[in-house]
């Protein structure tokens, strides 16, 4: 079959079988059946100009987000917690880079995004760096199988997934707005999942997880639940500023985090499990594709919007999507705009 040949609305009918099939769509099948019937160039446009800041990106989709962008001459700011696997990505980047007169340039920032304290160190670090910020990747991500606390008291997965992410967007908005006047708008993609599924909005749980009565894959699709939930809320406070806040499904990749926190889910899957490149090609293409393209608030899966509830129990209401960012923003000491977009 050749890409770009098959009527749309055949491709339409595929995808939604595909959809419908779960295991085929969020495995490697998915994404090559896909490519095949929508015809997919590379997703990356020429960035010459433009700067992102790249979340998690030592390793895994985060790593092939960065990789994808520096190839197409975006500048990238590279962002991990370990010193020395950031300082050997960013080698590598740049290296990449090096071949391209007009490439972007590559810089390296160490923090642990479950920390507000170096999560507000890093804002304070780009803030004075750049003037601009054309997109904001949150990949940073990990799913804990026992309990952990930050030094800030709340449970680890609700502070990498959801605190750090929101006070680093909200101490960046300045930055996305100066590029989100731009014809071409800014973007800030989060990295969610399709374990959200099952879960509900509950900050709640998050919130007041105890060691006791801890479970890791649980406690990550709540996160997950949240970050979707959140992105929508993001988008409605940010329309009118030319910011675009978008989550995204990168299907099952082969990382060493899914090794680490789902161990036997991993071996199983190995036959059906994505490329890390195969992963972040949606996140690349979220923050490169023309602002008619995407749809704010989206909840995307190669490269097209999907629904963000399966079964009606888990559906949330326009106030309680308010509320949740309102509280989350407090936890975080973030300022989001108001509930109003101002």
């Amino acid at each position: 079959m050749a890409a770009g040949t098959v009527p749309r609305g055949v491709a339409r009918v595929a995808d939604a079988a595909l959809e419908a099939s779960v295991v085929a769509s969020f495995g490697r099948p998915g994404y090559l059946a896909r490519r095949a019937l929508y015809g997919w160039g590379p997703p990356a446009s020429d960035g010459a100009g433009r700067v992102a800041v790249v979340t998690g990106a030592s390793s895994g989709i985060g790593r092939a987000v960065a990789e994808a962008l520096v190839r197409s001459r975006w500048s990238v700011v590279a962002v991990s917690r370990d010193p020395g696997r950031n300082a050997a990505c960013v080698d590598e980047l740049r290296a990449i880079a090096a071949g391209d007169r007009d490439a972007g340039r590559v810089t390296g920032a160490v923090a642990d995004l479950s920390d507000l304290g170096e999560v507000r160190e890093l804002g304070s670090a780009l803030r004075a760096e750049h003037v601009r910020l054309d997109a904001l990747v949150h990949d940073a991500g990990v799913l804990h199988r026992t309990f952990h606390r930050t030094d800030q008291g709340f449970e680890a997965t609700f502070a990498l997934h959801v605190l750090g992410p929101t006070l680093l967007s909200a101490l960046l908005l300045d930055l996305l707005r100066a590029a989100g006047a731009s014809g071409a708008g800014s973007r800030v993609v989060t990295v969610s999942s399709g374990g959200m599924y099952p879960s509900r909005l509950d900050l709640e749980r998050l919130e007041h997880a105890a060691p006791a009565s801890y479970h890791g894959a649980v406690a990550y699709s709540l996160a997950k639940r949240a970050q979707v939930e959140l992105g929508v809320e993001w988008a409605r406070r940010l329309a009118r500023t030319g910011v675009v806040a978008l989550t995204m499904h990168p299907g099952w990749v082969a990382t060493r985090s899914l090794d680490a926190g789902l161990p036997a889910f991993a071996r199983a899957a190995r036959g059906l499990l994505r490329t890390p490149e195969q992963g972040a090609d949606t996140a690349v293409w979220l923050a490169c594709a023309p602002r008619e393209e995407v749809a704010g608030g989206g909840f995307y899966l190669d490269r097209r919007p999907r629904a963000l509830h399966l079964t009606p129990w888990t559906r949330t209401t326009a106030v309680e999507r308010s509320r949740a960012l309102d509280r989350v923003a407090t936890l975080a000491g973030a300022d989001v705009p108001s509930a109003s977009g101002r």
